[in-house]
């Protein structure tokens, strides 16, 4: 399979299934962050800095995104607090230490969030090029 189907594979997915195939990525992502940080509220403040490296890479937070969030994590955030704490995450810098940050994760923990990353660009039905280029370098290398 190459990386475009992979990508669409994710987005053919309906909101539901797209929840119920990243929930366990998340819980996988949440227990690396906690292990690291050693509290939940720094650990969901690195969560919420690693899932912005995807969700700001087109410049846009939307509301599927924000949906989408709530759905895996079993929050009730408004629109607004969640664009509060993802806008103006919109760096190349950010990425790039996303991509070393989980290069330095066992390979079962990086699959976790390579996947769970995809689940939130594809979650509004479609996945940018920008977001392409970023997974793409993230799974790949």
């Amino acid at each position: 399979m190459d990386i475009k189907q992979f990508f669409q594979d994710f987005v053919n997915l309906d909101f539901d299934e797209l929840v119920d195939q990243c929930r366990p990525f998340a819980a996988t992502a949440y227990k690396v962050c906690l292990r690291q940080e050693g509290n939940e509220s720094d650990a969901i403040a690195k969560l919420i800095v690693i899932i912005s490296s995807v969700v700001c890479v087109d410049g846009v937070v939307n509301r599927k995104e924000h949906e989408f969030f709530n759905a895996l994590f079993y929050q009730d955030i408004s629109y607004d607090r969640f664009d509060e704490l993802f806008k103006d995450k919109n760096s190349e810098n950010l990425r790039e230490g996303t991509i070393i940050l989980l290069n330095k994760l066992s390979y079962e923990e990086k699959k976790a969030f390579a996947l769970l990353l995809t689940g939130f660009a594809a979650c509004n039905e479609t996945i940018s090029f920008e977001e392409q280029k970023y997974l793409t370098k993230l799974i790949l290398g």
